[in-house]
């Protein structure tokens, strides 16, 4: 199906405010009403569908975002779409740079007048996007985080504490720090959940290996542990979806990446023979899997701190369980 996901500055007819009154309150984030064009949302869900979505997933089905029942493809696509946004609005700015400061002729009042309504659009419509995002990460004050949604600091703290101990000196040891602003910054954040759900991975194997025989061991958070067993049923091999998804050929960017990992759970297994990376099943293969489990589940997101100064694309996982 063809997409129309076309966000070149020459054009911006799939996004519009819809004016209430002349009352200009309207235009406060909290009154922003918008719509995109019929069809829109629901092309551009189906275009970020991910290997089990593509049979079970189920598209936008009107044109406006609304703050309904989040699934991940939802999440996906809101967040694509403010991307597009920002992206716009950033190329419509860096073309006015070559323009004269001052309209000279009725032409160029009439052009400059329609940037400035384009640029009001783009950036009303993409703040109201990232205020929904910033609601369900947790970042507005009084409202609750959607459990299921982890960002890089959600992982970094949400999970058993002799868990975290091992996950925390293992990203330590192999990306050379356990800042979050720091991994983002050097885009390692994708790389830190890869080497979390394996960590998942071995925590959570039967009471008969020895990495469940730590006196006093935790559970796994249940919501974790249910995510961990959806994966493993759906990308394991037991599933359609596993027995194909799992049969493809790495590409060469995943062996390679793959290779860089697992010389990271090397380094923390020999720096600590005691963590749970110095099981017999922290493998390769194990790691392309937890790899290949990352992309297909996780997405890029928007700067959710509002940190203009250091605004950095980051990785969010959502926890779908069915």
């Amino acid at each position: 199906m063809d997409v129309p996901l076309d966000h070149s500055s020459s054009g911006i007819g799939w996004v519009r405010l819809l004016p209430r009154s002349r009352d200009r309150s309207y235009l406060q984030p909290e009154n922003l009403q918008f719509t995109f064009r019929e069809g829109f949302l629901q092309q551009a869900s189906i275009a970020f569908f991910n290997t089990r979505e593509r049979r079970t997933g189920t598209p936008f089905r009107d044109a406006v975002i609304r703050s309904a029942e989040q699934t991940r493809n939802r999440l996906h696509t809101m967040c694509a779409i403010a991307m597009m946004l920002q992206q716009q609005y950033s190329d419509i700015v860096a073309h006015n740079v070559s323009l004269p400061p001052w309209p000279k002729n009725q032409r160029q009042f009439h052009a400059a007048r329609y940037r400035r309504g384009q640029l009001h659009i783009l950036r009303s419509v993409s703040d109201s996007v990232v205020k929904s995002l910033r609601a369900v990460a947790g970042l507005t004050p009084n409202v609750p985080r959607d459990k299921r949604i982890m960002r890089l600091e959600h992982i970094l703290v949400a999970a058993p504490k002799d868990f975290l101990r091992d996950f925390r000196a293992a990203i330590h040891v192999g990306l050379g720090t356990r800042d979050a602003a720091k991994l983002k910054q050097q885009d390692l954040a994708e790389s830190a959940f890869i080497l979390w759900l394996c960590g998942l991975w071995l925590w959570s194997l039967p009471t008969s290996s020895p990495v469940s025989q730590v006196p006093g061991r935790q559970n796994l958070p249940a919501r974790t542990a249910k995510w961990l067993a959806f994966v493993r049923a759906t990308y394991g091999g037991e599933s359609e979806i596993g027995r194909r998804w799992s049969a493809l050929p790495a590409s060469e960017e995943g062996r390679l990446l793959t290779e860089s990992h697992y010389c990271m759970v090397r380094a923390a297994a020999e720096k600590n023979p005691q963590s749970i990376y110095s099981h017999a099943e922290a493998t390769s293969d194990r790691l392309l899997w937890c790899l290949r489990v990352i992309r297909e589940e996780s997405f890029v997101s928007p700067n959710l701190d509002g940190e203009v100064a250091m605004a950095t694309d980051e990785i969010i996982l959502f926890l779908e369980e069915d």
